[in-house]
């Protein structure tokens, strides 16, 4: 078993509003076999409501949420964990957004909890530098979000709440 703690930017979907997302991660993992692994993390993200990151066409309204997640993670090392080790990982895991929702001028609008299911596929580099295993690694990561439920507000809304598409570096 390892220990595992980091931090990710979040390339968020435009109609989150909130772009250049910074967040942390903690857990721990388990080399299966010489090239398999697997990682249980929680991870712990706030995106802030910014209005100078929309774009045209985007809906007036903006997100702003503290997101809590776990996730479980599949590695699979090509280089079977050797000093640069490049990796594919595939993710699944479930978020909770505490959410708000505010209008153009700034002004809330609705509040509540938001649970999406999260998906993500990737691929990155691990480097080992100490004799025992400590290592350091970077990933980049296609990340799926579906809502899964609502309350709150936003529980009378919940087909209605968008879907994400977001690029995480890790």
């Amino acid at each position: 078993f390892y220990f595992v703690a980091g931090g990710s930017h979040t390339e968020a979907d435009k109609d989150r509003g909130a772009e250049g997302t910074a967040g942390f991660n903690v857990g721990f993992g388990k080399r299966i076999t010489e090239h398999f692994a697997f990682e249980l993390k929680g991870i712990f993200k706030n995106f802030d409501n910014d209005p100078s990151d929309r774009v045209d066409g985007q809906p007036t309204a903006i997100f702003n949420s503290n997101s809590k997640a776990l996730s479980l993670d599949l590695f699979y090392h090509i280089g079977g964990y050797s000093k640069w080790d490049p990796y594919i990982v595939l993710g699944l895991g479930r978020s909770d957004h505490e959410a708000r929702q505010f209008d153009e001028t700034g002004t809330q609008i609705a509040s509540g909890d938001i649970d999406y299911i999260t998906g993500d596929i990737g691929f990155g580099v691990r480097n080992e530098f100490t004799e025992r295993g400590t290592a350091v690694r970077i990933d980049a990561r296609y990340r799926r979000e579906r809502v899964s439920s609502a309350n709150g507000d936003f529980a009378d809304v919940e087909n209605d709440l968008p879907d994400f598409n977001d690029i995480v570096i890790n």
